[in-house]
């Protein structure tokens, strides 16, 4: 939201509205562009907890891997896989409520505003 109007409107009106950090800010936009470190790995650990019916934890994720030559860190396969389920919590209708309705509210202050 505050990338899509930064041009509009002040970074650091918008980042106080939504009471998000403006290094915070920067530092999202600074990492936009850059591809995901173990994007590959990701998508073998997606494909891999489909045919597993997601029933595999990071331990037995981190077996079928090591079986399969791909040696990784544990905490690296955990941190994958517990954010793929974070990513997954935050497309719930709840969220998706409570972001069209900060929407509205910022889209209603800047026309008063204008």
């Amino acid at each position: 939201m505050i990338y899509q109007h930064r041009n509009e409107y002040p970074v650091s009106v918008m980042c106080r509205f939504f009471q998000v950090a403006r290094s915070g800010y920067y530092d999202f936009v600074h990492r936009m562009g850059r591809p995901e470190k173990d994007a590959a790995l990701a998508g073998i650990i997606a494909e891999q907890r489909e045919r597993s019916l997601c029933t595999y934890g990071y331990r037995r994720m981190w077996l079928v891997l090591k079986k399969q030559g791909i040696h990784r860190n544990p905490k690296t396969i955990y941190q994958i896989i517990s954010g793929s389920q974070q990513r997954t919590q935050q497309l719930s209708a709840k969220n998706v409520d409570i972001h069209i309705g900060v929407s509205l509210i910022f889209h209603c202050l800047l026309i008063l505003r204008e």
